[in-house]
């Protein structure tokens, strides 16, 4: 059990003024863009193409952004396999020399990391142990790569390698397809033993890349090296390629700009300055500009990764340049009144966000990292601040006699439904404390409530871990069940499986 900590909703002796949130925003925003617009009339068309360019860059840059951090997750599993799988080699958990024992790892490494098509096991006579995903299943195999040129070339190699490394990628005829590489050494007792690899299909990264175009609107491409295609929407199919040409030059996809993406004719635009490790230029296509947005990526094997996106620039021309150029006269004011907008529009967004935060912790009921919200001069957000810390203590309390999890549920679910009484099959548990009586006659109040805490805290931990709610705590008992409020068919075998970890 914990004890329950009301929040306490700041307040004053003495009233503070409010402003309402409309006349606030008439009275800054307003004013302020009625004086901008009194003083340069013709600045604000050059502001709101100036915006525009800024908001293109930005949404550019976020996609970006997202391409990496997406290419990071989805391609972790392959060096984390590899670090886990040397680590139970070295330790002794795992025998190189038992198949078995090997090939049932490696099934669940596969199982835990979807984006990994194989992993194998090369040992330094380039005998090895391999499991891979094909259309028809996991295949098991015990290849010989004394003949293949590129094991016999990366084993040598591996006795230098502390971590795991990427190469570059290859083309597999068993999986018809092109596949990156992650490999790293396989010691015992710091003796070279062999060397582990993972496969991960590089189709799966335009997959990736075709969802983010779809959101944007934009069409994100990934570069291996500056002359070779690594993915694309228009590569969802697959490439057909071989052990010479795993990945398809930029011409080969039928994507214009790509092809033409490094031709001479291309040129920058004064108005979307790089803005680095983010370039960007402009190739013409038929008349047409587009604008390309490329960042390089490390770490992914011996040629850097090019991460980009491209779009039309329907939005910019030579017009362009003579506006910024007629809007000089009215660039100190309007730069005034966009940072004392902006530090307004910060204030007075400060608490909304701040607002939302907190509402999203409840939402998820994690009620104890809500932190009260402070007062504010606008009446309006005052009063939302004062109603929210009130509900928030509420539900506090409400989740003191209620299930957390059935809270939870009613929180998430939203719906007057989801209360409403239903026959369900449960099971119900009962725990009791032998003796307790005896023990506590001679002990302080205080000790005892001490000891019934941490009692309660393990029996709810091994409860809450199987997926039970506890319902009520009587005396040195708890009473739990399982079925509801989500429906388990296993309920059953929860309730046992709770009850040895509470014996134990």
């Amino acid at each position: 059990m914990s004890e329950q900590t009301p929040i306490i909703v700041p307040g004053s002796a003495k009233a503070r003024r409010t402003w309402r949130l409309t006349a606030a925003l008439i009275g800054t925003f307003g004013s302020l863009m009625v004086f901008g617009m009194l003083v340069v009339l013709g600045v604000s068309l050059w502001v709101s193409i100036l915006n525009t360019s800024t908001l293109l860059r930005d949404k550019a840059d976020s996609i970006i952004d997202m391409l990496e951090v997406q290419l990071a997750e989805h391609l972790a599993p392959a060096p984390d396999a590899l670090t886990f799988l040397a680590a139970q080699v070295e330790a002794g958990t795992v025998d190189p020399e038992d198949p078995a024992a090997v090939r049932s790892t490696f099934v669940g490494v596969l199982g835990a990391a979807p984006q990994l098509m194989g992993i194998g096991m090369v040992r330094p006579d380039y005998s090895g142990l391999f499991v891979g995903r094909t259309p028809l299943g996991l295949r098991f195999g015990t290849p010989d790569f004394r003949n293949d040129p590129l094991v016999r070339g990366a084993i040598p190699q591996l006795g230098k390698a502390t971590t795991p490394q990427w190469s570059a990628p290859v083309w597999r005829d068993l999986f018809v397809d092109t596949l990156l590489v992650a490999s790293m050494p396989m010691r015992k007792s710091g003796t070279l033993i062999g060397g582990m690899v993972t496969l991960v299909r590089v189709r799966d990264l335009s997959d990736y890349l075709n969802t983010i175009g779809d959101r944007t609107g934009a069409v994100p491409f990934i570069l291996y090296g500056t002359d070779r295609v690594l993915a694309h929407r228009n590569l969802l199919a697959g490439f057909k390629g071989s052990s010479k040409t795993p990945l398809p030059a930029l011409n080969q996809i039928g994507d214009p700009v790509i092809a033409h993406m490094w031709d001479a004719s291309v040129r920058d635009t004064p108005m979307l300055p790089a803005r680095l490790p983010v370039k960007n230029h402009v190739v013409e296509i038929n008349g047409v500009d587009h604008l390309v947005f490329y960042k390089e990526v490390t770490g992914f094997g011996p040629k850097p990764w090019i991460v980009g996106v491209h779009v039309e620039a329907r939005v910019f021309g030579d017009s362009l340049i003579r506006l910024a150029v007629g809007a000089g006269v009215g660039l100190l004011t309007v730069i005034l009144s966009v940072i004392l907008a902006l530090w307004i529009g910060r204030r007075i967004a400060s608490p909304v966000r701040r607002l939302a935060d907190a509402a999203h912790l409840v939402g998820t009921f994690q009620l104890d990292d809500v932190a009260p919200l402070p007062r504010s001069g606008i009446r309006e957000i005052n009063d939302q601040s004062t109603a929210f810390n009130s509900m928030v203590s509420g539900l506090r309390w409400f989740g003191t006699y209620v299930p957390k999890g059935l809270v939870r549920q009613l929180l998430q679910s939203g719906d007057a439904s989801a209360i409403e009484s239903d026959n369900r099959n449960l099971t119900v548990m009962f725990t009791d404390i032998v003796g307790f009586s005896s023990f506590s006659e001679d002990r302080p109040a205080a000790e005892v409530a001490e000891f019934l805490n941490e009692h309660f805290a393990i029996v709810a931990g091994c409860i809450e871990a199987e997926g039970g709610t506890v319902d009520k705590f009587i005396g040195d008992s708890v009473m739990a069940f399982w079925g509801a409020p989500d429906k388990q068919k296993d309920r059953a075998v929860r309730a046992c499986r709770a009850a040895l970890a509470i014996r134990a």
